[in-house]
């Protein structure tokens, strides 16, 4: 069995439940809402997983550091993924966050899953003057790193932390970590942190695979997708054998959802990669830039036809055979040097398609309430 999850980093919050508007249709566009849906549906909703694989969609928001995490039992039991239907997923998502007490929630509608972890969370030192001791050490524990919470014997339960230390105390540490956050480069340290723990989190064994009954899609192989990687993903050309089709294998692959990867996005996840010794290579799928829900929808695609997994694997197999990946580089790119000197012209391809649409002219409506499936057909095929 394999696994593939295709993480998106979003602008934005997530945990925000003001943001998500599903009854509003020109609320889409808040937070390219529009464009995330596309996504949504291009990938979990289009060209399905072979028999005994899953798929996994993830979104990252850079303001709260929020994870929404999402896949569906069965595409044929699923909701039809408009735009209400995804945000309201979405919202009920976000209300249930609201009231966890362990900053996590799940909500599943009609087939579509939703979990949603709370981004972290510090108040300031003056809003704690007038809490309990337990309350100043929880949100010590909470908030201060591994390192800090040791030094001062408190990475421990709260009911022993209790026992140590009194409420002055607390209160002095409390305002000593503080202290040290807001030195200079102390913020975006702690939001590369923050973003380093969840990278961390999402290259282990998929929850969802564990959720799906599969226990031995162990070996985790990661990309990073844009236009500029040196790199083709080698799904061309080549059969893949069934037997190599079922060997256990998560693949990751990261890009920006309406905007490209920063580089501290891109700094973070190459170093916990290195650190939990996760192969990454840089990939494209072609050469020109794309919407994300067209990369997604070939991504998606290529799972099915059982190659997208095994290719990266043998991409990166191949590298590591090669020995000098410039010398490699500079051979993969010769073909496009003798393209690109001949003078003879090339035929330019084209293709039509044309669709059989079984709906009355009279049915097209801009009432949300009143489109049918089949519109919502045309428009993703449209798009």
């Amino acid at each position: 069995m394999s696994h593939v999850k295709v993480v998106l980093f979003v602008s934005g919050k997530g945990a925000d439940e003001t943001k998500y508007k599903p009854n509003s249709d020109q609320s889409q566009w808040w937070g390219r809402h529009d464009a995330l849906v596309r996504s949504v549906a291009a990938f979990l909703f289009g060209p399905a997983a072979p028999a005994g694989c899953t798929r996994e969609l993830v979104l990252i928001f850079d303001e709260d550091f929020c994870v929404m995490e999402m896949w569906i039992d069965a595409i044929s039991s699923a909701i039809f993924p408009s735009e209400q239907n995804i945000i309201s997923a979405w919202k009920d998502a976000t209300k249930r966050l609201a009231s966890s007490p362990n900053g996590e929630a799940t909500t599943s509608n009609l087939g579509l899953n939703c979990r949603i972890r709370a981004p972290r969370k510090s108040s300031a030192p003056g809003k704690l003057e007038n809490r309990s001791k337990r309350e100043i050490l929880e949100s010590i524990q909470k908030s201060c790193s591994m390192e800090f919470l040791r030094e001062h014997g408190l990475n421990c339960s709260l009911s022993v932390a209790l026992k140590k230390v009194n409420r002055k105390l607390a209160n002095r540490l409390w305002h000593q970590w503080k202290s040290k956050q807001t030195q200079k480069g102390k913020t975006e340290s702690t939001q590369q942190g923050a973003l380093e723990d969840i990278l961390s989190k999402l290259l282990e064994p998929s929850r969802v695979a564990r959720d799906t009954g599969d226990n031995d899609s162990n070996r985790v192989v990661a990309g990073i997708l844009h236009e500029s990687g040196e790199w083709e993903l080698p799904v061309w050309g080549r059969k893949i054998p069934p037997k190599e089709r079922n060997n256990p294998l998560q693949a990751c692959f990261f890009l920006g959802a309406v905007r490209d990867m920063s580089k501290v996005e891109k700094g973070c996840l190459l170093k916990v990669a290195s650190r939990k010794e996760v192969p990454l290579v840089k990939v494209r799928l072609g050469p020109v830039a794309e919407f994300t829900s067209k990369i997604l929808t070939v991504v998606a695609f290529h799972q099915s036809c059982g190659v997208l997994d095994q290719s990266l694997l043998k991409l990166m197999d191949g590298r590591k055979s090669a020995g000098n990946d410039q010398q490699d580089s500079i051979s993969r790119k010769r073909p496009r040097e003798k393209q690109s000197s001949q003078t003879k012209p090339v035929p330019v391809p084209s293709m039509h398609i044309v669709m059989s649409v079984p709906i009355n002219t009279n049915n097209l409506t801009n009432d949300l309430n009143a489109r049918t499936r089949v519109l919502w057909c045309i428009i993703r095929c449209t798009v």
